[in-house]
Order: C-alpha cells, then structure tokens, then sequence
C-alpha cells in the first residue's frame, strides 16, 4: 500500500477549495451534457485540474460508467427516509480544534494518507482506515 505524506496546510487548502466547488450550483442544461461538451463546461469553470475524455472509457456501456462514480448518484426512497432516526444529543459541546493526531499519538495509521490515486475502492479504504484507527483507539 502506498502511503502519501501531505502536509496540514495543504490538506486544509483542498478540503476548503473542495468545500467551495460542491456547494456550486450547476445549471439544469450542465446536467445535460455528455462528451467534449461536458468537458468544455468543466474546464471553462474551473482551473485546478484539466479535465479531458479519457480513452479508456469509450467502449465501457454506460452501466459501468454509472457504476465508477460512487454513490453519488443514489437517491434515497421514501421508505429508507422514514427510517432515518433523528440526531441525539444536539445539545453538546464540540470543542473548538480537535486533532486525532494529538488525541492518540500512539496510533501510527490516524497519521497516514493513503494514495488512492484512480482506484474505484475508495469505499474499502475508507472502511478498514476507520477500523484500524478505531482498534488502536480501543486498544
């Protein structure tokens, strides 16, 4: 597994700019686009990163597309949302700064980044960092 070293300014500069770019509005005829039109509005609205149309792709069909992007793309059903519980103890504390780092210096992953890089298993990665991190809390 690779690991990556960032530094804590620059993971709080991409957290903020990353923060700033989802709470953009994108237009309802933007939903629309496919193709180098979509690739056009991407890089027309943002300079951080070029966005092209990667080869690689052309010949999947569109279900293994859907399929890459994650779970953002899931809707919650009227059933599922019923289910939801409301949030319990509204009425605490939250300390101004908190630093997992200092909390448990004795646990070596809360430290690590994982280079992910294009792997579509961000899913498990992110499982099994907040296991290991939470064992080595509870031990």
């Amino acid at each position: 597994m690779v690991t990556s070293e960032y530094s804590l300014p620059s993971l709080l500069t991409y957290i903020h700019v990353s923060e700033s770019l989802r709470n953009r509005q994108i237009s309802a005829e933007a939903e629309e686009l496919t193709g180098k039109d979509l690739v056009d509005y991407v890089n027309r609205k943002q300079n951080l990163w070029r966005a092209k149309k990667h080869h690689r792709f052309t010949q999947y069909p569109d279900s293994t597309k859907w399929g890459l992007m994650g779970v953002n793309h899931v809707r919650l059903s009227v059933e599922a949302k019923q289910n939801l519980s409301p949030t319990k103890d509204l009425d605490i504390d939250i300390p101004e700064t908190f630093d997992a780092r200092e909390a448990w210096p004795q646990c070596q992953s809360i430290r690590s980044i994982r280079d992910q890089s294009s792997c579509g298993s961000c899913w498990a990665f992110g499982a099994v960092e907040a296991m290991s991190d939470r064992i080595c809390i509870a031990s």
